[in-house]
């Protein structure tokens, strides 16, 4: 029987590819599967038996791969049956959502309206103001320094919501589901995505946003030359490739 899956993104330090890696993990067959079944229906709820028989194989084979999300806690266990341990984000979830957040959009957007006035002057010190327009300049230090940054801060210290966690073997990243569809695919397609700095001698690169692929910057730079350098490959497949980096 076919079954939905979910697209699993992971932000923090997942470490090296072993038992306790998120990624080499959920890379398993049928782990796509397991976890949105597990996850469109009510913390344990789904037996094992029945996660099986929807998707047509035998429990020994599911066992194994049910025992290593398990060891990661990605899945919870009672009784054989298992509960999500990281927010997911359905096809039902958006459409519910977006009722939920137009009004506040229309708001925010509003008092920005409302603020032009006096934003666009500020923007207009910018000294990189040559180079782009007020809306992008806006864009950035409204939505990477307020929304990504302030707000966050906010959010967290309110505790609505975490940017880190603690997980087994040593690690501390969050893992985010989505539905893989495109009703929720075309929500976060080409929109801002999160903010990552790297800072050496009083100079910090700043990489803002999502290029809907693999993001080449000095921070991403940084961290693969201190964990896996054999992978630089990638930041030097052409001149636009090196530009994008400095």
């Amino acid at each position: 029987m076919n079954s939905g899956k979910l697209d699993l993104f992971y932000f923090g330090d997942i470490g090296n590819e072993d038992a306790f890696n998120p990624a080499y993990v959920c890379a398993q067959e049928y782990v796509a599967e397991i976890l949105y079944l597990i996850a469109s229906r009510a913390p344990y709820e789904l037996p094992q038996a029945e996660i099986a028989r929807l998707l047509g194989v035998g429990q020994e084979i599911l066992q194994p791969v049910m025992d290593s999300l398990l060891r990661i806690k990605a899945i919870e266990s009672r009784s054989d049956t298992y509960r999500i341990c990281f927010p997911v984000f359905l096809k039902a979830d958006v459409q519910q959502m977006k009722g939920i957040l137009s009004p506040a959009s229309d708001a925010i957007g509003g008092t920005l309206e409302q603020l032009k006035s006096q934003l666009v002057p500020l923007a207009q010190r910018f000294r990189c103001h040559g180079q782009f327009t007020v809306g992008r300049i806006l864009y950035h230090v409204i939505c990477d320094s307020v929304f990504d940054d302030i707000a966050f801060a906010y959010l967290e210290k309110s505790r609505l919501l975490c940017t880190s966690k603690p997980q087994p073997g040593s690690r501390d990243y969050l893992i985010i589901g989505y539905e893989a569809c495109e009703e929720v695919a075309q929500n976060s397609s080409l929109l801002l995505c999160s903010s990552n700095n790297y800072a050496c001698d009083g100079i910090r690169f700043n990489s803002f946003g999502d290029s809907d692929g693999r993001r080449k910057d000095m921070y991403r730079f940084m961290r693969i030359l201190d964990s896996e350098p054999h992978e630089l490959e990638q930041f030097l497949d052409g001149a636009e490739d090196i530009e994008a980096l400095l």
